[in-house]
């Protein structure tokens, strides 16, 4: 329970009865004409809820073509405001219903903490998405990383809708909703507003036990596996490399790169035999300051990253450097335990686009199973160049400027603390044990 206390009265708010809802709404050509009932259902859900930043918070997104959010989860303090702008909503259009487009869109920009997202305080995370047509594009890797990831996806299709589609996208087939009649819709708020509450996030947790443990990404012609795991005692043992951004980019503020490492590495279980750390500037060429079994205890690590200091250099070349980590880093010379199976943990911390190329030096860390986070400092960044470093697309953690890293600090390092990827297994070994109809959408 959480005690807030106002005044001389006492309000208590049920932790459990917490939730951030997120509505994916076709508002394509297609959706044109049933657009209102469409709005009308939003509406009676969200009355039907209580709507409260400290309660459950609600954003609504279209989408057709492109992808436009109406209002995001911290938006409205109340349903009030909410409910006005649901009502004037119209159809943003579109000839194509581009759905596994907007599932990236919702992941990477209303699923987060800038966007009211409470995902990294353990409140359960809702995806409702309401179609009337096929996706045009290709939604099944999208729909795997909001249910590995633990968002809960709710598949409503109204009229001409692919139920095999809803199938895939839904979190279970529980949460599929066919109405084969835009009439009957009305009539189902109840239903999925019942559903919605009565979801708990244990209840999410066991259905994700009893899933496949991860996602399967076959882009690099090697398979890799994640999961998330919420316990609160985390599993902590591997090798995390920091390669930080030490170009003109940060020029002046580099301090405020120093703090955010040093924010996660005071958070982390850091000993020879659970935690390593190493740490690497990334200018022209890469700059080691320590590497995974340089310091005996956590102090010393954490007394050599406050020591750092920016050694600048104009460019920066991250592909260059993806390839010294393999080379000269993940090795057993280098501290790594990365042939003992322990996971291998990359964080880059940029601040600009890369001069060289990276796509070809990150397969390479993938083939070799090593997992790169990307925490994007600035607006000046190519997020499609750190998609290709990337294993997973939420695996990049964005901030407009280097004086926001403080902010998203606590985001990223519950991230890098919950997942957990296994070690590449033969696409067989695969689907013998998970011989489901789940696997299929797992991949790509």
């Amino acid at each position: 329970m959480l005690l807030i206390y106002f005044s001389c009265f006492l309000f208590i708010v049920d932790e459990s009865a917490k939730r951030d809802i997120v509505f994916l709404i076709d508002g394509s050509n297609n959706a044109r004409a049933i657009f209102p009932s469409f709005r009308s259902f939003i509406q009676s859900v969200v009355e039907n809820l209580d709507v409260d930043l400290e309660k459950t918070r609600i954003a609504v997104v279209q989408y057709g073509d492109s992808v436009r959010p109406v209002f995001l989860l911290n938006t409205y303090p109340d349903s009030q405001g909410m409910v006005g702008s649901i009502r004037s909503m119209a159809a943003i259009g579109g000839a194509s219903l581009n759905t596994g487009s907007a599932l990236d869109y919702v992941t990477r920009n209303v699923f987060t903490a800038s966007a009211g997202s409470r995902a990294s305080q353990g409140v359960a995370q809702f995806l409702v998405l309401l179609t009337s047509g096929r996706s045009s594009d290709d939604f099944s890797r999208q729909a795997a990383v909001l249910r590995a990831s633990g968002v809960v996806t709710y598949a409503i299709g109204v009229g001409r809708v692919d139920q095999a589609e809803l199938q895939t996208i839904a979190f279970t087939p529980r949460f599929v909703l066919f109405v084969p009649e835009v009439t009957q819709l009305q009539t189902a708020y109840q239903t999925v507003s019942r559903q919605v509450s009565e979801t708990s996030r244990k209840d999410i947790e066991g259905v994700l036990t009893s899933l496949p443990p991860g996602m399967v990404y076959s882009n690099v012609k090697v398979l890799q596996t994640f999961s998330f795991n919420n316990n609160t005692e985390f599993a902590s043992k591997r090798d995390i490399l920091f390669l930080v951004d030490a170009s003109s980019n940060v020029a002046g503020k580099f301090p405020l790169v120093r703090d955010f490492v040093l924010g996660i590495t005071e958070s982390l279980n850091i000993s020879p035999d659970d935690t390593r750390v190493s740490v690497a500037q990334v200018g022209d060429s890469v700059k080691v300051e320590f590497k995974f079994d340089s310091f005996p205890n956590k102090q010393e690590v954490i007394n050599a990253v406050k020591r750092m200091r920016l050694k600048p250099e104009k460019n920066f070349n991250v592909g260059a450097a993806l390839t010294y980590a393999h080379d000269n880093l993940f090795t057993p010379d280098s501290g790594s335990r990365i042939e003992e199976g322990i996971p291998q943990y990359l964080v880059l911390l940029s601040a600009g686009r890369s001069e060289d190329d990276v796509e070809a030096p990150a397969n390479k860390l993938k083939r070799s199973g090593v997992v790169t986070f990307a925490v994007k400092g600035s607006t000046d960044v190519d997020v499609d160049q750190l998609e290709k470093i990337v294993l997973a697309p939420q695996f990049v953690v964005s901030a407009d400027s280097l004086t926001e890293l403080s902010a998203i600090q606590p985001q990223f390092t519950y991230l890098l603390k919950t997942v957990t990827v296994e070690r590449p297994t033969p696409v067989n070994a695969l689907q013998t044990k998970y011989n489901t109809k789940f696997f299929n959408t797992f991949q790509n």
